[in-house]
């Protein structure tokens, strides 16, 4: 549920902070063509679906790998104190 509770948050973040650049925009004409909201929120959840997909193989790809080792019964006498 973590993981569901950060990717609407960062839905949510991503579409507040678009809002205000693409219906808001600095210096632009108030004329100016505007996204539909709802579209823009579900391009919002998308990018969020994205990143945690991403952000997970990221993780995933960080863990190292357990290395197989090969050992010998000689490789073993070797240790032996005389």
């Amino acid at each position: 549920m973590h993981a569901e509770a950060s990717g609407a948050t960062l839905a949510e973040r991503l579409y507040v902070e678009l809002v205000g650049r693409v219906m808001f925009p600095a210096g632009a004409a108030s004329s100016a063509t505007k996204p539909n909201p709802e579209n823009l929120a579900k391009m919002c959840i998308k990018l969020a679906e994205t990143f945690e997909k991403a952000r997970k193989q990221s993780e995933i790809d960080a863990i190292p790998t357990a290395t197989k080792f090969e050992v010998d019964m000689s490789d073993i006498a070797g240790w032996d104190k005389k």
